[in-house]
């Protein structure tokens, strides 16, 4: 039994070449059913070539289909469009509502960060006037001991001009 059209008209031509002792009317008769039947063979085997390629485009096709994003819209029954809209309105409005809680999150997460920069800014603040109450507390010290220097001073001053007055008195001579 051949298995390719080449080991077919191979057979065939071996058949012929047995024939050749037979009828003339038998070796043509068997000359056309051996074309035939190598007609046939490569007829079919166009038609396989060709279905394998029609198989391999559909599989693509049915790849393709498969890996596009599809949705059923509706299961069980007729869709009016009142049905349709409120579907629509539906699906809109939980948008809407998804997008005001980001918002508010949004909203929440600056005003944590305003109230997180004004506390830092009163400690900063704090912290300025504490430094200024130092230094105000150091210079009112620096005053204070500058004031009792120069009245220490005043006193040693008066001392000595005191002094300084009685030894002159006592440097002179008293007229008797």
């Amino acid at each position: 039994m051949p298995d390719t059209i080449r080991s077919l008209k191979r057979q065939g031509d071996e058949l012929l070449w047995d024939a050749a002792d037979l009828s003339p009317t038998f070796q043509r008769r068997l000359k056309l059913v051996l074309q035939g039947g190598l007609t046939q063979a490569q007829s079919g085997a166009l038609a396989m070539e060709s279905l394998e390629h029609t198989k391999a485009a559909e599989q693509a096709k049915s790849a393709k289909h498969k890996s596009q994003n599809t949705r059923q819209v509706q299961k069980g029954g007729v869709l009016y469009a009142s049905e349709a809209r409120q579907m629509v309105q539906k699906r809109l409005d939980t948008e809407v509502e998804k997008a005001e809680r980001q918002l508010r999150q949004a909203q929440n997460a600056l005003q944590k960060d305003q109230q997180a920069k004004e506390k830092e800014d009163q400690a900063r603040q704090k912290e300025e006037e504490a430094k200024q109450k130092l230094l105000l507390k150091q210079m009112r010290a620096y005053v204070k001991k500058r004031r009792s220097i120069q009245a220490y001073k005043k006193k040693v001053s008066k001392l000595i001009a005191t002094g300084l007055k009685k030894q002159a008195k006592l440097r002179k001579p008293t007229k008797s």
